[in-house]
């Protein structure tokens, strides 16, 4: 009868749920007996859970439910009160969890899974209560609930080469044509292990310094899978650049990490700082039946990777891009020769792109490209400096910011005086000055 009879015809819908709180759900007790049973099986803020379960149960969405949605509703709920009450939470957490129900009510599926897998609903429960960052992203993407099946691999998250080879694992199930879902599979990836990292955050499973590290490793399988997928359609159109040996580029191209991302300190909603470097000959064309540029077959690269990491679809955007921290800023190349960017930094960058470049680090490439450019960063940063216009520039910086961000009040723990922001600068002007073997 359970593998073959039809759903519509199912008699009892509180099956292995407490009567009790099938009744409470359904409205039949009065506000006194339903606080007092929430709070008999541990439920905190009894009468104000109550309330918001009744606004819930009489409200729209409730009420236009089909009857097969419904059913599987009201087995949910006794269900979901049970977890509430034995993590002994209360409103806070009833209010999220209301606000991912109502998100899945046509979608009921995901109802019955949550009624078949008592452990993920335990873990729907904890997670809410204990993150309101964690609710939002299981309400506005109901699919991760599939990562709460498996309490082994939700708090614990893989290392660098498991999270390589389990993305390019779900792309080869992808058609190589089909752009599309290659970026629902990259976004989707991106935010089953944002869920992990934040689940084993707030369980105290990964300290601080170990999310941020996961975070930037996220960012860096994504980075290396993302270039592929732009490299590839475009070597099919136009074929491959040349090097100067008169070799094909494969690819001779590197992302080159700033900020929190070459700090190895990402957070979970931050941007990416990226430069874009090649080593295909100037003035070179591809070998292909459509020839471009060496320089606008790699620029037309570079303008793809913003694409796929930028553009906001159904499941969201992988990342913000910010890529004004190339050559000239703004106005300079999107994507630059290897050889013009180490000409640019030798003999025209600000005191202040050193600055920046103290934190940088190439993050995807060629491993020969990466370290070629991680060597020429260690040259730049280690040339003579004179000391003094050292300081004068990092003191007009540290002055133009203030003056950009206006008055901070002394408790804003990174823009205030003295704190992270002003630490942070003074540490990569050390790193400089230090370059000429002068620690002063």
């Amino acid at each position: 009868s359970q593998v073959i009879a039809d759903p519509e015809q199912e008699t009892d819908a509180a099956q292995g749920a407490d009567q009790e709180l099938l009744d409470l759900w359904l409205g039949e007790l009065d506000e006194a007996q339903a606080a007092a049973q929430l709070a008999a099986i541990g439920v905190q803020e009894g009468d104000k859970v109550y309330a918001h379960l009744n606004n819930f149960r009489e409200g729209r969405s409730v009420q236009n439910m089909q009857a097969i949605g419904r059913e599987r509703l009201d087995r949910l709920m006794p269900l979901l009160l049970e977890a509430l009450g034995y993590q002994g939470h209360g409103e806070t957490t009833v209010v999220r969890l209301l606000a991912f129900v109502e998100a899945v009510l046509r979608r009921s599926a995901y109802i019955a899974l949550l009624v078949e897998n008592p452990s993920a609903l335990t873990q729907l429960v904890k997670l809410s209560g204990a993150s309101p960052w964690i609710a939002e992203r299981l309400t506005l993407h109901p699919v991760l609930l599939d990562e709460l099946l498996d309490v082994r691999t939700l708090y614990s998250p893989p290392e660098r080469a498991e999270l390589d080879d389990e993305l390019r694992q779900q792309l080869l199930r992808v058609a190589e044509d089909d752009l599309e879902q290659q970026m629902e599979v990259l976004r989707n990836f991106k935010q089953a292990h944002l869920l992990r990292v934040a689940a084993s955050e707030v369980t105290e499973v990964l300290p601080l310094m170990k999310v941020s590290d996961y975070l930037t490793w996220l960012a860096e399988s994504i980075l290396n899978q993302v270039v592929m997928l732009a490299w590839e359609p475009l070597v099919e159109r136009h074929g491959r650049p040349s090097r100067t040996d008169g070799q094909p580029c494969s690819p001779d191209f590197v992302v080159a990490g700033y900020g929190k991302l070459g700090g190895i300190e990402l957070g979970h909603n931050s941007d990416l700082d990226l430069v874009f470097l090649h080593d295909a000959a100037s003035g070179g064309v591809t070998d292909g039946d459509k020839p471009v540029s060496n320089e606008q077959f790699y620029a037309r690269l570079g303008q793809r990777i913003i694409h796929i990491l930028s553009t906001r679809t159904m499941s969201g955007q992988l990342y913000e891009v910010d890529t004004r921290l190339r050559p000239s800023g703004s106005a300079g190349l999107l994507v630059s020769s290897m050889d013009s960017f180490e000409k640019y930094q030798l003999n025209q960058a600000w005191t202040w792109e050193h600055l920046a470049l103290t934190s940088a680090r190439p993050v995807a490439g060629p491993q020969s490209l990466r370290e070629d450019t991680e060597a020429f960063r260690r040259t730049v940063l280690a040339q003579p400096r004179d000391q003094l216009g050292l300081r004068r520039d990092v003191a007009e910086m540290r002055a133009r910011i203030a003056a950009a961000r206006g008055e901070a009040r002394d408790w804003d723990m990174k823009l205030g005086r003295g704190r992270t922001q002003e630490i942070e600068l003074l540490a990569q002007a050390g790193i400089l000055a230090i370059g000429t073997g002068e620690s002063d």
